[in-house]
């Protein structure tokens, strides 16, 4: 028979504050509920952890902004030390060419993009040829290398140091795409084509603001022409653009030859017969070709000091790596090369050396409307940048390269061919132009 205790009775068996039984005198029976709460309340343990958490992405989010900086900071270097480098190659063929010139041109345009050199911890280097990479033996190519230590704030939790960032670029002097430059700024028919067919592999450019700058009355075809002002008649070139900006001098950057000034050489050098050998020099009063001579220049430079230089009659002219520097001074005043379409001129230009591919050079300071009348076969530059140069042939005429800078040019030629083959040059073509390569 079951026996139950009555209310009270020491005998009664008590449950505890989770409803276990529990000794007499033990806690009072608590409601289901609370035990429940009292077993799942850990409020107090989760406020460190969170406070761990908060101070983890804190640091992250912080990470993250200054690394998003630090991205933005090493585009806008890399755009710094691109545009220097290219500017310093420019700057490297302009007059004196020194190292100081290009340079304080590369340290100039990285400065402008906030980058000066000794300034905040940044550095700026500038090396011809470049340090390393595949162009550090080439002495065309230039580098430039910008470095700044940055600046770590919440970041510096994760980091030690914060980074160094650098940017690197190297342009190099490359052949030019063109090989005939007329400079007279404002002539019409500066460039001219008075019938014939004259083709060049190499571009066209025109610095003359005249509507008709460019005249061509026979047929000219070119890869691409360039021209301040307009044109007149038909060219033939899938690459025309006119209204550009003019152009400087491609060659002021060459030295003219050196001499003793008042020495000479020859004086009125003159033949007009036989079998001659002439030596390089200066040849005051210049020199006169004509009759049945047969002429040939060896290797140098040749300074035709006043009286310049003609050929005519059935004379024959020839020379291998010569260079031909036309002036004047009061005693033997300046005339132009005259070398006519009766006689047989063959002239090729150094492979070497300062006036490597340079052929025909007039001194920069010389101011005259005689024109410069050519024709036979010219493999070399052709400089004449303050007169006018008037190509005559009667045959066709095609040699490995030929660069034409003139004030104006006139074209009166059965047949030219103007190529830019510049594989016996070791430097290329002598007119460069700028390109960024790493």
């Amino acid at each position: 028979m079951l026996k139950v205790s009555p209310p009270g009775d020491a005998s009664h068996t008590k449950l505890d504050a989770c409803g276990q039984h529990s000794s007499p005198g033990g806690p009072a029976l608590l409601k289901r509920g609370a035990c429940v709460r009292l077993i799942d309340d850990q409020r107090g343990s989760v406020v460190p952890a969170v406070a761990i958490m908060l101070t983890v992405l804190l640091g992250l989010a912080a990470l993250g902004t200054e690394v998003g900086t630090w991205y933005g900071t090493k585009r806008n270097m890399q755009g710094a030390a691109d545009t220097a480098a290219y500017s310093a190659a420019i700057a490297k063929n302009a007059p004196p060419g020194t190292s100081a010139v290009f340079i304080a041109q590369a340290k100039s345009v990285a400065g402008n993009y906030g980058y000066v050199d000794a300034s905040n911890n940044v550095t700026v280097a500038v090396n011809n040829p470049p340090s390393s990479g595949n162009y550090s033996t080439n002495n065309f190519a230039i580098e430039v290398v910008i470095r700044q230590p940055q600046q770590a704030s919440l970041s510096s939790i994760y980091m030690k140091t914060a980074p160094t960032l650098a940017a690197r670029a190297v342009s190099l002097l490359t052949t030019s795409s063109k090989c005939v430059y007329v400079l007279n700024s404002k002539a019409s028919g500066s460039f001219f084509v008075d019938g014939g067919t004259v083709s060049s592999t190499c571009g066209v450019v025109v610095n003359s603001n005249s509507t008709s700058a460019l005249t061509n009355k026979g047929t000219l075809s070119a890869p691409s022409v360039d021209i301040v002002g307009g044109y007149s008649g038909t060219i033939n070139s899938s690459k025309i653009t006119t209204g550009i900006k003019p152009v400087s001098d491609p060659l002021f950057y060459v030295p003219a030859p050196s001499y003793a000034p008042g020495s000479c050489d020859y004086i009125n050098y003159s033949v007009s017969s036989g079998t001659v050998t002439l030596n390089k020099g200066v040849y005051c009063g210049g020199i006169t070709i004509g009759g049945t001579a047969a002429v040939t220049l060896n290797p140098g430079t040749y300074i035709l000091m006043g009286g310049g230089l003609t050929v005519s009659g059935s004379a024959t002219l020839s020379g291998t790596g010569v260079t031909l520097y036309n002036t004047g001074n009061t005693l033997y005043p300046y005339k132009p090369v005259q070398t006519l379409d009766n006689s047989v001129v063959t002239l090729t230009a150094p492979a070497s050396g300062v006036h490597a591919g340079i052929l025909f050079f007039q001194d920069r300071t010389i101011v005259s409307s005689a024109a410069n009348t050519l024709a036979g076969s010219f493999t070399g530059v052709l400089y004449f940048p303050t007169t006018a140069l008037v190509l005559n042939s009667g045959s066709g005429v095609t040699v490995p390269y030929t660069i034409l800078v003139a004030d104006t040019v006139s074209m009166s030629i059965n047949s030219l061919n103007i190529k830019n083959d510049y594989s016996s040059l070791p430097g290329g073509s002598p007119i460069k132009e700028a390109k960024l390569v790493e």
